[in-house]
């Protein structure tokens, strides 16, 4: 019924928050912890460095998207 539906909304909308507030590059936590991380050792971030960072770290994701697709393919087919 309704209340499962309302449930199972809220667990995909905590794991969702919860995911992209990880510090991983690319992502809302990443990007405030790489934010953090210069102001503590007290060097200058500029936009440049700051799409590098983010940039590998969303090719990373993507690799690890297609590498488990790939894997996921292999024990559906083997």
């Amino acid at each position: 019924g309704i209340t499962s539906l309302l449930l199972l909304t809220g667990i995909i909308s905590l794991t969702l928050a919860i995911m992209n507030a990880l510090p991983i590059p690319a992502l809302d936590g990443g990007r405030l912890f790489v934010t953090l991380l210069f102001r503590a050792l007290k060097k200058p971030l500029t936009k440049d460095l700051e799409e590098k960072i983010h940039g590998t770290g969303f090719a990373f994701l993507l690799l690890l998207i297609v590498v488990i697709t790939l894997a996921d393919i292999g024990k559906f087919f083997g």
